[in-house]
């Protein structure tokens, strides 16, 4: 995980930290929960928020609980465009090289 720096639209994101957007969800969570609240979301006209809205209205109103997994120092990136996914298989591959020869290989997260 990564700790984002400053502050934005009145929010402090100095303890925040840097999701990479892997959720395990039950089927039930899923189904009777997310995409329930996300309907009511659409009817609203509130299409111009991310699913996290979704997310934290669910957390908010105690509806849904949400855990954090510590990565600590193993490997991830955000790819957003294909030089992202490039830069990240060249990542991904430098630290399976190294981890032959000076650590043990950790799992990698990679959204």
């Amino acid at each position: 995980t990564g700790v984002k720096i400053g502050k934005s639209h009145g929010f402090d994101y100095s303890s925040a930290l840097k999701t990479v957007n892997i959720y395990r969800l039950s089927n039930e969570t899923l189904l009777e929960t997310i995409l329930f609240e996300m309907e009511k979301f659409l009817a609203e006209g509130r299409t111009y928020q991310y699913y996290e809205s979704v997310f934290a209205s669910l957390i908010g109103s105690n509806r849904m609980d949400m855990s954090v997994m510590e990565t600590g120092n193993m490997h991830w990136a955000e790819i957003d465009t294909l030089d992202d996914l490039r830069e990240a298989e060249n990542m991904l591959q430098r630290a399976t090289s190294a981890s032959i020869f000076n650590w043990p290989a950790r799992t990698a997260l990679v959204e």
